[in-house]
């Protein structure tokens, strides 16, 4: 499978921020966009999210030919610079952002404040109601409230 980018243009008034710019981004891959203040890397991705409307160009998934539109969930970001939390390697860093639904007991106890009893509460809160629709859904469990949840909320989503 293929992302594919096609001259994707984007101007703010008389200043283009994006000028045709084209990649090809194969399956498998992890890639970094790298660039300097008002570069327009973030003006890509909002574009790539649909938060942005383009002024010209175009991006789809190919794959055996086949030309599929891009879909919100299809694409997933880091804004700005990333702190990773000295408690977790980059890996799991990224794995939280994906897997805050899915997550085992012994990964959220790695969580500062949250501990093994805490996490088997949210695991089986998890289990017996379906997935948390927000990171804010973990109030529902008992012993966790804004105190706990304010400082690792940004290294969570629910998906």
């Amino acid at each position: 499978m293929q992302f594919i980018i096609d001259s994707l243009s984007k101007s703010y008034s008389k200043k283009e921020v994006l000028k045709k710019v084209s990649f090809t981004f194969e399956s498998g891959k992890i890639y970094g966009l790298l660039g300097r203040n008002g570069a327009g890397k973030t003006t890509l991705f909002n574009c790539l999210n649909g938060d942005i409307p383009r002024d010209g160009g175009d991006f789809w998934f190919s794959e055996a030919g086949a030309r599929r539109a891009v879909r919100p969930d299809d694409i997933g970001y880091v804004l700005s610079t990333p702190t990773v939390p000295e408690f977790l390697t980059g890996r799991e860093f990224l794995k939280f952002f994906l897997d805050i639904n899915t997550a085992t007991v012994d990964e959220l106890d790695t969580l500062p404040g949250i501990g093994e009893v805490l996490a088997e509460r949210i695991v089986a809160y998890c289990e017996a109601h379906g997935p948390f629709p927000s990171v804010d859904a973990l109030d529902h469990v008992e012993g966790i409230g804004e105190g706990t949840l304010a400082p690792i909320r940004r290294y969570l989503t629910a998906e």
